[in-house]
């Protein structure tokens, strides 16, 4: 079987035993799921933690009236389930496939029982759980800090970053995700495009946004 990245080369620094290896890999499951479908959904119990092989995952809190806020997108090689890992509480965000996704999945009780033995292993759990910690506070600040032209910005730049640099995001992000994104309404969003695109800031292809001034979208992301 061909495991993701992540999992080969993490195995290796978590120096597993025996034991630890073989009780990992017999708790690890394959699974597909179809663009659309969740792969954890808010206010349910999750118990997995799931290794992403393939595909991309939106995270989202989901809100009154389909409105929602998506704070993060995952790709291959990434990680996901950290927050309820050793908690056994309802999940506070959904995780939905933006497109088809392969992921490998392993039960929380068998995460638990390998950090338990194995002090490496414990210390990436740890490790992971603070990026994420940080990565939502990045969120917030930007929430509370930046106007909508800030908010907007900083998406921009996120999805042209080097983590989607071998993917065509936009075909698998629409504008309503990238308003849910940026924490603003769609109305607001497709004005502050075509302020942009007339401003020759940013440049439209179809779905694809491309930034044409990076110097100036960098500035309107810092001043907000």
């Amino acid at each position: 079987m061909n495991y993701p990245t992540v999992i080969d080369t993490l195995i290796k620094k978590w120096n597993f035993s025996e034991q630890e290896h073989d009780l990992f890999f017999s708790a690890l499951h394959l699974i597909e799921y179809k663009r659309g479908e969740s792969l954890q959904k808010q206010g349910i119990c999750s118990n997995q933690l799931f290794f992403i092989a393939s595909g991309l995952v939106k995270l989202i809190i989901e809100g009154y009236k389909e409105r929602g806020f998506v704070f993060e997108i995952l790709t291959s090689n990434e990680i996901l389930g950290f927050n309820t890992l050793y908690t056994n509480q309802p999940n506070l965000f959904s995780a939905i496939a933006l497109s088809n996704v392969h992921v490998f999945y392993i039960e929380a009780n068998i995460i638990t029982k390998i950090s338990e033995q194995n002090i490496n292993f414990y210390q990436f759990l740890c490790s992971e759980q603070q990026k994420n910690i940080q990565f939502i506070l990045h969120k917030l600040n930007t929430l509370g800090n930046k106007q909508i032209h800030g908010r907007f910005s900083e998406s921009v730049l996120y999805l042209a970053s080097e983590k989607f640099k071998e993917i065509e995001i936009y075909n698998f992000i629409s504008r309503k995700e990238l308003a849910e994104l940026s924490a603003i309404s769609l109305d607001s969003t497709m004005k502050i495009i075509n302020e942009l695109k007339n401003d020759k800031i940013l440049e439209v292809n179809g779905k694809e946004i491309i930034i044409k001034d990076l110097e100036m979208m960098q500035r309107l992301s810092k001043i907000g």
